[in-house]
């Protein structure tokens, strides 16, 4: 064995059962903080330098005087390491409470405010992380509370439309079973007639939760929108005719679609129906099929004389039991309504891929729904 790998192996050996005794001392250090386990690194480093010096002195590859220098050096080494590990330890310490407050925001449901100070790449990959969680957590937060409100809205919607026609079929029955009825065949008639407003009203409820439990579209398969056209105006042909409204359509564009064509066709129909509920006498609703503004996308647009629609109201017409202002509906033998019509045709367009908004135009409004071309 030559001289160098003599030295080499006594440093490593003695400098070996330094570094595990510091290691073993400083533990506690280490469990403490981080600042700790900095200066257990620092102290394991200056302890390991000092051993395997002793070590090689013992062996006698150095003097006395040269491990006396030597120490001395190391210690100092060591001091300076100690330093710079509390200047690193001070700036964890920093980040480590941007990143508490932070956190601390996120628990409160706010999110965060961006911090400008440099941080090391894994924190701030972490901060970066935090915020766009807590922008995740405060869209989904607002999202719920959204639709509570308009679950308690519809409660109180629907109650209220329920107890109108069942106190009304009340008094009838009680007038029929006393026997006083002046005309029992119109009481007869108006019971028949307000037992279908309450059938179709359960029927949208219950096809509302089924879209919104993913349950609505069925099998899907290729629809021609020229045919849905004319099968929702000649559907509601009838009720434009006792209204005085007049009802147009066109296609456009030679377009199919892939879908449930009956979800598609109850959707093409609340919007007509809407807009004659909405539109005067002697007004007219159309019911148009264009190419879309991408190419891999059709326009479906019903236009209407409603009058218009408050700019305030616009952003909340596809809320669910929402009705807006009963008095632009010049119609009222049509029905007031549940306020799910529109809802629902947004859970079916949705379900389709699709988009559905509305703005005024002209005298009225016109709403624009932009489905996928099929493939």
């Amino acid at each position: 064995m030559n001289h160098t790998a003599s030295i080499l192996l006594t440093a490593l050996a003695w400098g070996a059962a330094g570094a595990v005794a510091a290691w073993l001392v400083t533990w506690p250090l280490r469990r403490w903080s981080h600042a700790g386990g900095l200066a257990s690194i620092a102290a394991v480093a200056t302890v390991a330098a000092v051993a395997a010096v002793v070590g090689n002195t013992r062996a006698m590859f150095i003097t006395m005087d040269d491990e006396y220098v030597t120490i001395i050096a190391a210690l100092v080494a060591g001091l300076l390491a100690a330093v710079a590990a509390i200047a690193a330890a001070r700036t964890f310490r920093l980040d480590s409470a941007a990143l508490r407050r932070a956190v601390s925001a996120i628990g409160e449901g706010r999110v965060p405010e961006r911090d400008a100070r440099s941080v090391s790449g894994e924190l701030r990959d972490l901060r970066d992380d935090l915020h766009r969680t807590a922008r995740t957590l405060a869209e989904t937060r607002e999202r719920e509370q959204a639709l509570e409100r308009s679950r308690r809205d519809l409660v109180t919607w629907i109650s209220h439309d329920l107890r109108t026609p069942l106190a009304g079929l009340r008094a009838m029955a009680e007038s029929l079973e006393d026997g006083v009825a002046a005309d029992p065949d119109r009481y007869h008639r108006q019971m028949r007639v307000e037992v279908d407003r309450l059938t179709e009203m359960v029927d949208d409820l219950f096809h509302l939760s089924r879209l919104h439990a993913g349950s609505g579209v069925g099998r899907r398969e290729r629809v021609n929108l020229a045919d849905l056209v004319s099968d929702a105006l000649a559907g509601l042909e009838p009720v434009a005719g006792l209204q005085g409204v007049r009802l147009v359509g066109s296609s456009h564009a030679m377009a199919e679609v892939e879908g449930d064509s009956a979800q598609l066709n109850r959707a093409l129909t609340n919007l007509v129906y809407n807009a004659i509920r909405h539109t005067r006498t002697d007004g007219t609703v159309s019911l148009m099929v264009s190419a879309g503004p991408q190419a891999d996308r059709v326009l479906v647009t019903v236009s209407d004389e409603c009058g218009g629609i408050p700019e305030g109201e616009v952003p909340r017409l596809f809320e669910v039991g929402y009705r807006g202002q009963q008095a632009r509906s010049p119609h009222p033998g049509l029905g007031s309504g549940a306020g799910l019509g529109l809802a629902i045709t947004q859970e079916i367009v949705t379900a389709h891929d699709g988009s559905v908004d509305v703005a005024n135009t002209g005298p009225g409004c016109t709403f624009s729904v932009q489905l996928p071309l099929a493939r």
